[in-house]
């Protein structure tokens, strides 16, 4: 019989999640190095996943990733 209590929450690490999307920020060419295999979805929390497929959409137009262009 599967657990299904709606309590119990999916495997997550938040400061993982932040620290990736910070060195996206710092360093212009960290996200050629994970563009290919990270998506949005890989996020657990929204506003992640929003910030980093705004990061992707501006990766793509070759446009800066940084705290103003977010």
């Amino acid at each position: 019989m599967a657990n299904s209590s709606p309590d119990k929450l999916p495997p997550q690490n938040n400061e993982a999640e932040q620290s990736l999307l910070g060195c996206l920020m710092l360093d212009k060419e960290a996200i050629v190095k994970v563009v290919d295999f990270i998506k949005a979805e890989d996020f657990y929390k929204g506003i992640h996943q929003d910030i980093y497929q705004v990061m992707a959409e501006l990766y793509e137009r070759s446009e800066p990733i940084d705290i103003l262009s977010v």
